[in-house]
């Protein structure tokens, strides 16, 4: 791939960021279902929706200091 960059630090930012952004679709390629993950680790790709399956609908359970949140479709839960 060729660029064309007139500024470099522009240059050098856009590929910082395209680093970041490979390394962020890395950690959503392998979701464990089993697994519950924390918020923070792990935002949400679309806010509100299930970063395994795309669904809105979740069931949430409150208790011991954790907000879990988890998908009625796949099952993925994570902490907020």
């Amino acid at each position: 791939m060729r660029i064309l960059c007139y500024d470099e630090s522009a240059c050098i930012e856009w590929w910082r960021l395209r680093g970041i952004m490979e390394n962020n679709e890395d950690k959503y390629a392998n979701l464990d279902l089993n697994k519950v993950y924390e918020y923070v680790d792990l935002p949400d790709r679309i806010s509100g929706r299930c970063d395994h399956c795309g669904n809105a609908r979740f069931k949430t359970k409150v208790g011991n200091g954790q907000y879990l949140r988890k998908c009625t479709t796949c099952g993925l839960t994570k902490n907020l």
